[in-house]
């Protein structure tokens, strides 16, 4: 600071940002055309997929809301989520954004069955029930890429193969 500046009681932003400052966004939207296959899906997606595991829990809907504009302003195209975010919440959340912004069509929805306490597993009842009320939060006809979550699961892989070709 010039000594002029002090004599007057004026300051001056420092002339390197403290570490803690936010990294600023600059020049064009970083992913507007940056696309990459997803396996052989056939998708082409933004190379990071936003996860709704917060959403519901410690992010509140606008403030959902609010990332999820900000990531598809980035460009942005996919976003996962799962029955056992929230106990459901977080397909809620993401499935009201998805329609209330008319986005369907330009999102590539990811969801993870198997995890909720209501139908818990891969077996055939609680797989087509995960799937049927994830589809129902999420507000859709379709889930674009569905995960299945075998963590505590003893289903053998025959009879979850033969339960996905059936939905």
């Amino acid at each position: 600071m010039a000594w002029d500046d002090r004599l007057l009681g004026r300051s001056r932003a420092p002339e390197t940002p403290h570490p803690s400052a936010p990294i600023p966004v600059q020049g064009p939207a970083v992913g507007a055309g940056l696309r990459i296959p997803l396996g052989e899906s056939g998708f082409s997606v933004f190379p990071l997929i936003l996860g709704g595991g917060d959403f519901g829990w410690t992010t509140d809907l606008p403030t959902a809301h609010q990332a999820l504009d900000r990531y598809v302003e980035l460009g942005g195209n996919a976003v996962h989520t799962s029955d056992s975010y929230g106990a459901g919440r977080s397909e809620h959340i993401v499935g009201s954004w998805i329609e209330s912004r008319g986005l369907r069509e330009s999102v590539v929805v990811t969801a993870r069955v198997g995890a909720h306490e209501d139908h818990p597993g891969l077996g055939p009842v609680a797989l087509v029930r995960g799937v049927e009320a994830t589809l129902t939060r999420l507000r859709v006809d379709v889930i674009d890429v569905l995960y299945l979550d075998a963590t505590r699961d003893s289903t053998p892989l025959e009879e979850v193969l033969a339960t996905v070709d059936w939905l």
